[in-house]
């Protein structure tokens, strides 16, 4: 649990680095983002540095599943940013999210994990309260398309790391995120070359607060989806973070919610704690 714990907060630490990023008129979210992938793949690769198997060992799947993870990343990000500017935040954001009943889904149909009847109980309150944000934040005619293609990408990466943990497990897991993280590297600095973005020293330093949390955030994921169920993972880090988001727009922004968001927030806590109740 701990490391699900540690993910989510990485997630919200890296959302308002972000968050603060695009309010400076200097921002460069290309080159930040290069920095960003370049600083977490270094870090990765010292962590499969210093393990016991190098970097060549393991099979051509951990490497394949790795890079396409990598490509999805950027896609993820890609997505998101034609989303706001279609949509809005709060209601990408909340598509963003609902990706989780694909590796949900799929863990409990493909690989046999049942929950009990009171996690049952949870996690459809869980999912019911996700669907229920979207209908709340939904402006008057949405871009649909853009919403449903950030829902698939980012329920199929969530997939890979599931698939991932059934198949390989612990033993790979750092050189599954040195290959994700090199992966996006490629593509980000693919797409600058043709973008022909200048690189600054105030990109590196932006990358640096967004790729070292990044970079923890992934690793713990991939743990905790090792360790946990995937009804418990996914559920438990998409609830937490939306209940975290809010919780520091109140107390940072003093952004408050509305009766109907306050409800379905806590009826979210609620659903968490049945979740993990055979914890």
């Amino acid at each position: 649990m701990g490391f699900l714990l540690g993910a989510i907060f990485c997630n919200i630490f890296m959302t308002f680095v972000l968050k603060y990023a695009e309010m400076d008129p200097a921002y460069s979210r290309g080159g930040a983002l290069s920095f960003n992938y370049l600083l977490a793949t270094g870090i990765s690769y010292y962590q499969v540095a210093r393990g016991p198997m190098p970097l060549t060992s393991g099979s051509t799947g951990v490497l394949g599943m790795g890079l396409c993870n990598g490509v999805l990343f950027i896609l993820a990000l890609y997505l998101m940013q034609k989303s706001i500017a279609l949509n809005d935040a709060p209601l990408t954001s909340t598509f963003n999210r609902m990706g989780i009943f694909i590796p949900t889904l799929a863990s409990i149909l493909f690989f046999k994990e049942r929950p009990t009847g009171i996690q049952g109980l949870g996690l459809a309150l869980a999912m019911t309260c996700i669907v229920l944000l979207v209908f709340l934040r939904k402006k008057k005619s949405p871009d649909y398309k853009a919403l449903i293609y950030l829902l698939v990408t980012s329920g199929c990466i969530d997939l890979l790391n599931k698939i991932f943990s059934v198949y390989w497990g612990e033993a790979y897991k750092n050189h599954y995120v040195f290959y994700t993280f090199a992966g996006a590297l490629l593509v980000s600095l693919a797409v600058n070359g043709r973008k022909k973005t200048k690189y600054r020293i105030k990109d590196m330093v932006y990358g640096f607060f967004i790729g070292l949390p990044n970079q923890i955030n992934n690793l713990m994921l991939v743990k905790a989806t090792i360790l946990l169920p995937g009804y418990l993972v996914f559920p438990g880090y998409s609830g937490g973070i939306i209940i975290l988001v809010n919780l520091t727009n109140y107390l940072l922004f003093k952004k408050k919610l509305g009766p109907k968001e306050l409800a379905i927030t806590l009826t979210l806590v609620f659903s968490l704690i049945l979740i993990g109740s055979s914890l």
